[in-house]
């Protein structure tokens, strides 16, 4: 009886060590648990300083490009000032060139070019006789005569005037006289021997309204043409004044 008695003790008293361990590791990962929810780990401090870091640096870049924004706000004003600017100048440009176009249309247009238009020689006379270039190429206002070779001044200002006359080989003289009104101006002349010379000259002039502009033939000179225009007399408004 006793025998039976002690095993009977021994069992239950096994059970309730087993029951008592049992119960202690189910209650531990509880604790433990509870102790990972209070207390942060290593790697958690880790990534809270790593977002920290990233959250400072996103401030300092939006600080920065706030910066770079007002900088561009300052450059485009000042672009928008220098473009109006522009603007304005080229108005400013566009209303010289209508002036300077109107002040052209406005202007007098002269200008004319002749060739003595006969055939064979060309004097001489026995006194100065006038040099008619009938043979027209440009008359733009009408102020050249193909009639009496005279050009009569439209408008007071600056007028350039070139003449050339030809001559033969062997003719005495050839040569022209510049008048204006009936004061001559210069003479020009040569003496073709043993070939065909020409003589060539310009001049400019300020001229009035009316002033009068002709070449004459002085006597004893001699001139000649072949329906070539070797002969010619031009002249234009260089500067109307």
């Amino acid at each position: 009886m006793r025998v039976m008695i002690s095993t009977t003790m021994k069992t239950t008293l096994f059970v309730m060590v087993l029951l008592v361990s049992v119960t202690w590791t189910a209650a531990l990962p509880d604790d433990q648990g509870d102790d990972k929810l209070t207390t942060p780990t290593q790697h958690e401090n880790y990534y809270k300083d790593d977002v920290c870091k990233e959250v400072k640096e996103l401030r300092n870049t939006m600080a920065e490009l706030t910066v770079h924004m007002q900088q561009n706000k300052e450059q485009i004003e000042q672009l928008k000032a220098k473009n109006d600017a522009l603007k304005q100048e080229l108005a400013s440009t566009e209303n010289a060139v209508k002036d300077i176009k109107n002040e052209h249309a406005n202007r007098a247009k002269v200008a004319f070019s002749a060739g003595s238009g006969y055939q064979g020689n060309f004097g001489p006379f026995n006194t100065n006789v006038n040099i008619v270039f009938s043979k027209v190429f440009t008359n733009i206002g009408n102020a050249y005569s193909p009639n009496t070779g005279v050009f009569r001044a439209p408008v007071k200002g600056i007028y350039h005037f070139t003449f050339t006359v030809f001559g033969l080989q062997n003719t005495p003289f050839i040569g022209a006289m510049f008048f204006k009104n009936n004061e001559l101006c210069f003479q020009a002349h040569d003496i073709p021997i043993g070939h065909h010379e020409s003589v060539t000259r310009s001049i400019n002039l300020l001229l009035e309204p009316a002033d009068e502009v002709y070449l004459k033939l002085q006597k004893n000179y001699q001139l000649y043409d072949d329906g070539n225009i070797y002969n010619t007399f031009d002249g234009f408004l260089l500067d109307p004044l």
